[in-house]
């Protein structure tokens, strides 16, 4: 997440995404929900890539400094949910008989530009089936809208991480999508 938060940055710079919102994984407040259950509504939690070091001052040091930073406040402001995540959660749930209208109000609210960060972390599924072997999974896409809107979805199967970009034209042109992609890539590789 910092890897790519950075990379806005240091592509984008002033136009980059001050607000970046990262899903939580609500399993952790749903002990009895199984491993195989999937939800399409999640509550998110806002991050701040304002303090963000430019790209100059990135050293692996400060990449891990901010990664931990990043990491504990998640983690405290998760932790705030508490018995009300159920609320929350029951809250977004009530809201499928009413898919159409959420999806019209979001499509005509006023756009702002955002990152969100979707990482759903190590997918638990078996690779051998009785018929076929499971060899590579690839993060699902999500829709973007309104514009501007950016999404970074994460997951690792069989000890390998992916990562999935979407966005649209409008949003962010190719070009400078790519050029993120790569800056992300190189972030990694040098500070990991």
């Amino acid at each position: 997440s910092v890897a790519f938060m950075q990379a806005f940055r240091d592509v984008c710079g002033a136009r980059s995404p001050d607000k970046v919102s990262t899903m939580v994984n609500a399993r952790r407040f749903l002990p009895e929900l199984g491993a195989d259950a999937l939800f399409g509504l999640a509550p998110g939690v806002a991050l701040c890539a304002k303090s963000l070091p430019s790209a100059q001052e990135l050293s692996a040091d400060s990449f891990w400094a901010r990664s931990r930073a990043v990491k504990a406040d998640l983690n405290r402001r998760i932790e705030r949910f508490g018995a009300g995540f159920y609320e929350t959660l029951a809250g977004l749930e009530s809201l499928h008989d009413r898919y159409d209208s959420v999806v019209a109000f979001f499509e005509n609210a006023p756009a702002i530009p955002n990152l969100t960060l979707s990482n759903l972390g190590r997918l638990n599924l078996p690779g051998n089936y009785r018929t076929f072997t499971l060899q590579k999974v690839y993060s699902p896409l999500v829709m973007v809208s309104p514009t501007p809107a950016n999404t970074i979805v994460m997951s690792s199967f069989a000890g390998e991480m992916e990562f999935a970009f979407i966005s649209d034209e409008q949003s962010l042109p190719c070009a400078a999508a790519r050029e993120i992609r790569q800056r992300a890539m190189e972030i990694l590789r040098i500070c990991a």
